[in-house]
């Protein structure tokens, strides 16, 4: 997977034009594991998930169930969606951890802490490009940033924030300055997926209900950190 990723045709020149795909973060692993020596999952233990404390794994036997998969023909619990991911025995750098909200926001809490400088975190100048760095699109190196009016982070997340998206359901979004995390897990390809897989296709009427509730979430959050004096203004 990782060879087929590398031999496909560039659609313009890198930094020119935004366009969604994974075959970047496909070849990244490769390169991560060429230059740590090592497979991802083992690098992962080592660099991640040891100094983070995040309980984040490949695969997790009794998650929640995501699609019926008409190519597998059997309704995925446990292992990862993604069919690429799959192809790769569940192991790849675009998709394939599992964990609960509480990990997920641990891991992302980590990275948090690390952008201030936290002791045994990562590089603070390393965090800050990635969550700063801009293309020609809404991303950032490895994350979303909050596109104005179209956000599932929602009106009232600062401008600054970044986030990141899972197909099946999941989202966290960081606001940096305020230093809040929120996780939000679900599981709305269960049983199959309804519209909204493909940009520009048909969003079916389960699939609009779900975009418009994780920026209600994201809202409340904010409102209820402000009536309580915990969210610092922009």
């Amino acid at each position: 997977m990782h060879q087929e990723a590398r031999r496909a045709a560039l659609l313009s020149p890198p930094g020119a034009q935004h366009r969604y795909s994974d075959l970047g973060f496909l070849t990244l692993g490769a390169l991560i594991e060429a230059a740590g020596g090592d497979r991802l999952d083992r690098l992962w233990e080592r660099h991640v998930r040891a100094p983070s404390g995040a309980d984040l794994r490949w695969g997790w036997p009794g998650a929640a169930a995501t699609e019926d998969c008409p190519h597998r023909c059997r309704v995925i619990v446990g292992e990862v969606h993604d069919l690429n991911a799959a192809a790769m025995g569940g192991i790849a750098a675009h998709a394939g951890l599992f964990g609960c909200a509480t990990e997920v926001a641990r891991l992302v809490s980590w990275l948090l802490d690390s952008s201030h400088g936290a002791k045994g975190g990562l590089d603070p100048a390393a965090v800050a490009e990635a969550w700063t760095w801009q293309g020609p699109g809404s991303h950032r190196l490895g994350f979303d940033g909050v596109s104005p009016g179209a956000s599932s982070a929602g009106p009232r997340w600062p401008l600054d924030g970044v986030g990141h998206l899972g197909f099946t359901g999941g989202s966290v979004w960081v606001a940096p300055r305020q230093r809040v995390v929120v996780a939000f897990l679900s599981n709305r390809v269960h049983p199959e997926i309804e519209g909204g897989a493909v940009p520009d296709g048909q969003t079916g009427p389960r699939t609009a209900a779900f975009k418009a509730l994780r920026p209600q979430v994201h809202s409340a959050v904010v409102e209820g950190l402000m009536a309580q004096g915990l969210w610092r203004p922009a």
